[in-house]
């Protein structure tokens, strides 16, 4: 579907329009944000929503919200310039919404003297569930012969 036709069924509705104008206004201050933002912090922050002059800015982590506070009267100014209508900064702290990454599958191996002495440990032991729980280990880690 090329662009135009995007746009076409874009604005078709009254509710999609305002969507579409939103969706603009957001990706502008985005756009300011990127060229007034120090570069080296740019990776770990976005701009959010601008709600009557407060601009509200979510960092990855407290050391990148502190550093940008720190720098949030250049900061505002700076977006000034860019045309955006700023009268103060507000920093979130929001973690990456995706999912950690998943940690391998650890191989962990028990020996077999190993495996023999957790056997003769839960043989001497009265029926209790750690006796149970011995007993299976050295079950499912038995290699069979």
């Amino acid at each position: 579907m090329t662009a135009q036709r995007f746009e076409f069924y874009l604005g078709a509705s009254s509710s999609l329009q305002s969507l579409v104008q939103e969706t603009r206004k957001i990706a502008a201050i985005q756009r300011a944000w990127e060229r007034s933002a120090p570069t080296a912090l740019l990776d770990a922050c976005h701009a959010g929503p601008l709600h009557q002059g407060t601009l509200t800015i979510f960092a990855d982590n407290g050391a990148v919200a502190a550093k940008l506070k720190q720098q949030t009267a250049r900061l505002t100014e700076k977006l000034r310039q860019a045309g955006v209508e700023v009268t103060s900064i507000r920093f979130e702290v929001q973690a990456d919404s995706g999912a950690p990454p998943a940690k391998p599958a650890k191989d962990i191996a028990i020996g077999q003297s190993g495996l023999e002495e957790l056997g003769h440990l839960a043989e001497s032991l009265e029926d209790s569930p750690l006796k149970t729980a011995l007993a299976r280990l050295v079950r499912r880690h038995s290699k069979p012969v």
